[in-house]
């Protein structure tokens, strides 16, 4: 028997399949490994390049610091004898307001005294004082007492013993206080550093 193909052997369906190759996937998997490292080198690079930028801009500074640790050093030379030019002044200030407090005291007590009393003894320690005198109605006494408490230099003056022997017209008086000063600066806490 003959066999005649009409059919072209273009047409013709091979049984046979061909096997398919790595190589496009191969191809594929090379160019995105490739591509990965090119990133990783450019990351690098950019990182490694920031990094020596800011170590330089490091070093400038501290070379600055440096360069103003002087200035630094003398501000602060300068800041502790102001302060202690401020501790002078307040010191002289402190003083020549208490120097006038004596004067201010005596013409206070002088003012305060009421016609039918007068002192025989006034002594002051520390910022107390004692008073002893004479009285010749013990209304005179407590308008001492009250016109003193009224001053700016006197506070808490206060009454101790009032006696009038028997017979006699006159008191012995002993009042005690406290001395205050209104020209004095309120105590103030020294100054702390500045950094």
């Amino acid at each position: 028997m003959i066999e005649i193909n009409l059919i072209s052997p273009s047409r013709v369906e091979s049984t046979e399949r061909a096997e398919p190759t790595a190589l496009p996937g191969l191809v594929g998997g090379l160019l995105i490994l490739v591509l990965g490292l090119a990133g990783i080198a450019y990351a690098y690079l950019t990182l490694s390049n920031r990094l020596q930028a800011l170590k330089r801009q490091i070093a400038e500074a501290q070379a600055k610091l440096e360069s103003l640790k002087p200035v630094l050093n003398k501000v602060g030379e300068l800041q502790q004898r102001k302060d202690a030019v401020e501790r002078r002044f307040q010191a002289i200030d402190a003083l020549a307001r208490s120097r006038t407090l004596p004067g201010h005291v005596l013409m206070d007590l002088a003012r305060s005294m009421p016609e039918l009393a007068w002192l025989s003894r006034f002594s002051a320690t520390g910022g107390s004082f004692v008073a002893e005198g004479f009285a010749r109605q013990e209304r005179a006494l407590t308008d001492l007492v009250n016109n003193l408490n009224r001053t700016d230099y006197f506070e808490n003056v206060r009454i101790v013993s009032w006696e009038v022997p028997p017979g006699q017209e006159t008191g012995k008086f002993v009042i005690n206080g406290v001395i205050t000063n209104p020209l004095a600066l309120p105590a103030e806490t020294p100054p702390t550093p500045q950094r």
